[in-house]
């Protein structure tokens, strides 16, 4: 497949805190076959990124893309270029939109487009793409903007020539949305998928819903890969919120490796 499977580092994020950690953690993304990852949930800080880039030359993972707030970005977008080049990483994914923007409505949504759009630009200058991920909370109808949500502005807003998506399986599934059907949808702009199962857990009069390994929840990743596939996905990234994060790695790939060709990682 074309798409180039990867892990999402949230989901081993108490493993990337300390130098002794996340030298472990490499290790083990590396016995499990991982050879990409989006990496998330560490601090951009020179000391932590200089180490990184060690550990992912010593083991061959690849850095696709990276998580990271927009205000992290802002506030020195020099480093972020920099530290982007040191990892031979191409890609930069702003992580969660500012509730600040949501709540003016279109007139934020359309402010926030702008300022993606503008560090869109700046970054491709560098040769870095800027992607934006979203939640649930974008699906959300605007007061006063009949069958309009947050997603549909920023659709329409964003520029494509400096600022792709990054869909996720799980808060697609959430929002109402079949997975497959909306990553094809958005063929053109959307560049990453994060690959989240969704499942019910807890008592059956009060049940919530929760992420899962893939293949334990009620998503078809079959079919969603198959879409990513169509869609020309450059990377798809397992994500879990998980308290046995490596156990349900395993799953997961186990699960991948049940349909996809041996070659895939």
């Amino acid at each position: 497949m074309n798409t180039e499977l990867a892990l999402q580092t949230f989901t081993i994020r108490k493993s990337l805190k300390k130098a002794s950690d996340r030298n472990t953690a490499f290790r083990q993304m590396k016995k499990a076959g991982v050879s990409g990852i989006e990496l998330a949930r560490i601090k951009f800080t020179p000391e932590v990124i200089n180490h990184i880039n060690k550990l992912r030359k010593r083991d061959k993972i690849n850095v696709l893309s990276t998580q990271i707030k927009l205000d992290t970005i802002l506030k020195d977008i020099d480093w972020t270029i920099e530290f982007h080049k040191l990892l031979e990483c191409p890609r930069a994914v702003v992580s969660v939109i500012s509730f600040k923007y949501l709540k003016k409505g279109r007139e934020g949504l359309e402010e926030y487009a702008g300022i993606l759009n503008e560090t869109g630009r700046k970054l491709k200058e560098e040769g870095i793409q800027l992607l934006f991920h979203h939640h649930n909370f974008e699906f959300v109808p605007l007061a006063g903007e009949e069958g309009i949500d947050g997603m549909d502005i920023l659709l329409e807003e964003l520029d494509p020539e400096y600022v792709g998506f990054v869909l996720d399986t799980y808060w697609l599934q959430r929002s109402g949305h079949d997975p497959a059907a909306f990553i094809r949808s958005m063929k053109g702009r959307v560049k990453g998928v994060h690959l989240r199962d969704m499942t019910l857990k807890g008592p059956i009069w009060n049940p919530g819903i929760r992420d899962c390994e893939l293949g334990e929840g009620h998503l078809d990743f079959k079919g969603i890969l198959e879409a990513c596939e169509e869609a020309e996905v450059e990377y798809a990234a397992i994500e879990q919120d998980s308290a046995a994060p490596w156990k349900s790695i395993g799953i997961s790939l186990a699960h991948l490796d049940s349909f996809l060709p041996k070659q895939r990682r």
